[in-house]
């Protein structure tokens, strides 16, 4: 993760010396963009999308790792075990995975975790 951090690095660097950096707010002037994280619906996947945001020093928004997509593709999904579930259940005190809190409750509920390579791309 160690080359991810430095790339991730420098371009919050480049962002946020740039003249469309606002300090006060953590986001672009005259721009409404927001910044995602696809990863596994699972400990790891949440435990990167929290180290981003901090490494970011910027919010990044959990795409598709919600208890929706979770149901959806379901079929797909692994078991877990008591002790990983007990991990899960750590997660659901720290406010830094508030926005995740419904998956993880639908995993520990269900004993499931879903890698986000096994969700299939559906034409709608």
């Amino acid at each position: 993760m160690r080359y991810a951090d430095e790339v991730l690095n420098a371009l919050v660097d480049k962002l946020k010396n740039s003249k469309a950096y606002d300090d006060s707010s953590g986001r672009l002037r005259g721009f409404d963009v927001s910044f995602y994280h696809w990863g596994d619906i699972d400990l790891g996947g949440f435990e990167i999308l929290a180290h981003l945001r901090k490494a970011a020093g910027m919010y990044i928004k959990p795409y598709m790792m919600d208890a929706d997509t979770l149901k959806r593709y379901e079929s797909l999904a692994k078991l877990i075990d008591e002790a990983y579930a007990k991990k899960l259940g750590l997660l659901l005190s720290d406010e830094d995975y508030s926005d995740v809190y419904g998956a993880i409750d639908y995993m520990i509920g269900k004993r499931i975790r879903l890698e986000q390579e096994n969700i299939l791309w559906e034409d709608d």
